[in-house]
C-alpha cells in the first residue's frame, strides 16, 4: 500500500480514529506514524524529530522511548504475570531506570483497574484484562503517543467499551492515533479521519 498524504497536522493531546475498508491504507498509516514502515518521501515529524531522515536503528529507539503501541492480538508473554508484562520494557532499559519503569507499569495497571491483578499471569485473563496490560504496557515508558491498531476488534460489547472509555480517559496528557470502527472509539475521538487507496477522503473534527 502506498500512502499519499499531501499535508497532515495533528494536535498533542488529540485521540485520532483512522477508519476505513480493508486496504484503505489504515494499518500502513499507524506503521508509517511509529516508524515501522520506512518513508520513501516526505516527513514524518514528531516535534522536531523527522523519522523520514532516520536509519532504522534510530526509528527503533525513538519508538521505544516516545512511542507506545498496542495490537490487536495483544503480543503479551503469557508464562508473565500482568506486572511483568507491563514493565516488559525494563529488560533493555539501562540499569538506573528499571525501577522508575516498574512503577509506572504499576501505576498504569492501577489506572486501567487491575493493581490486584498484578501477579496473575495473563493466560488465564480475559481478553478485556489482557488488551489492558497491553495498554499499561504502552504506558510503562510514558510515551508522548500511543499508537493502537484495532484495540478492541477482538473484546466483546462491555469489554469494548471499557476499553474505549480507559484510551479516551488517556487524551490530553497524550496523543493517541487508533485504527477502528469501534462506534465506542469514533464516538469519543476528537478528529475522524476516514481512508481510502492510501488516502485521507474526509476528516471530520469533533
Amino acid at each position: 500500500m502506498i500512502l499519499d498524504m499531501p499535508a497532515l497536522e495533528l494536535r498533542a493531546g488529540e485521540l485520532v480514529v483512522l477508519r476505513g475498508a480493508s486496504g484503505a491504507g489504515k494499518t500502513t498509516a499507524l506503521n508509517a506514524f511509529a516508524g515501522i514502515a520506512p518513508v520513501r518521501s516526505g516527513r514524518v515529524a514528531w516535534g522536531k524529530t523527522d523519522l523520514a531522515r532516520l536509519g532504522a536503528p534510530a526509528r527503533r529507539a525513538f519508538r521505544r522511548e516516545r512511542l507506545g503501541l498496542v495490537f490487536q492480538d495483544y503480543r503479551l508473554f503469557d508464562e508473565l504475570d500482568a506486572l511483568e508484562n507491563a514493565s516488559l520494557a525494563a529488560s533493555w532499559t539501562p540499569a538506573r531506570r528499571r525501577a522508575a519503569l516498574r512503577a509506572q507499569a504499576e501505576r498504569a495497571l492501577n489506572v486501567l483497574g487491575l493493581v490486584s491483578a498484578r501477579r496473575r499471569r495473563t493466560a488465564v485473563m480475559s481478553g478485556g484484562e489482557r488488551q489492558r496490560v497491553a495498554v499499561a504496557r504502552a504506558l510503562a515508558t510514558d510515551p508522548v503517543a500511543i499508537l493502537a491498531d484495532e484495540p478492541t476488534a477482538t473484546l466483546d460489547r462491555t469489554n469494548a467499551e471499557a476499553l474505549a472509555a480507559d484510551l479516551a480517559a488517556l487524551a490530553g496528557r497524550r496523543t493517541l492515533i487508533v485504527v477502528s470502527h469501534d462506534p465506542a472509539l469514533i464516538g469519543r475521538a476528537g478528529r475522524v479521519l476516514t481512508l481510502a487507496d492510501g488516502r485521507i477522503v474526509e476528516d471530520s473534527h469533533a
